[in-house]
């Protein structure tokens, strides 16, 4: 098979520092499920967390149907 052939990935890769640094204190940001899954965000802010980065950040999600929608928050608590 051609390389070309393979199709591309469903999901686009995040900078997740990134998403992380644009959430302002006090403040949540949505990723929709088509962006990333709750499982990829709660592991890549663990990644972070072990290295002593965003650990005011916390993940929560919600199931509402068949979609779950995954927020991540940026605590004023410490």
């Amino acid at each position: 098979m051609d390389e070309d052939d393979v199709p591309p990935p469903l999901r686009k890769r995040l900078d997740w520092e990134k998403v992380f640094r644009a959430i302002p204190v006090g403040k949540a940001r949505l990723i929709r499920s088509e962006d990333a899954y709750y499982t990829t965000v709660r592991q890549a802010l663990k990644r972070f967390q072990e290295k002593g980065i965003f650990t005011n950040y916390g993940i929560r999600t919600r199931k509402i149907g068949d979609a779950r929608k995954c927020y991540i928050i940026n605590s004023r608590k410490s």
